[in-house]
């Protein structure tokens, strides 16, 4: 589910173009992933200000490579033919009061 507009990935995929099969067999990707976890609510109020602002980072599990791993093999034949055509990453765990899973892809240009 997306929060912010209440699509659904399938909604997502019925109104928006589909890459071509051309260009996931070529396309060399750069990926930014982000994930926020719940900020535990027993925390005091000065400790979750503090995760809200990025001064406290989430030393919890999941591992932040399975995290990717998941993400990575669910956009298989999605947004790319296979993850290795990804080049580039950059992962990032944070605290937030709305959790969730936030990815950005590029297409870059390989010689």
């Amino acid at each position: 589910m997306d929060k912010r507009n209440g699509s659904t990935l399938s909604q997502l995929q019925e109104t928006h173009r589909p890459i071509s099969q051309s260009i996931l067999r070529r396309a060399t990707q750069k990926a930014r992933t982000r994930r926020d976890t719940l900020i535990p609510s027993s925390w005091s109020k000065k400790r979750q200000e503090a995760a809200r602002v990025g001064q406290t980072m989430p030393v919890v599990k999941p591992d932040i490579d399975n995290c990717v791993k998941g993400i990575f093999d669910a956009l298989n034949k999605i947004a790319w033919n296979d993850d290795n055509q990804v080049v580039s990453l950059l992962t990032q765990k944070f605290y937030s009061d709305k959790p969730r899973i936030e990815i950005r892809l590029r297409e870059v240009e390989v010689a």
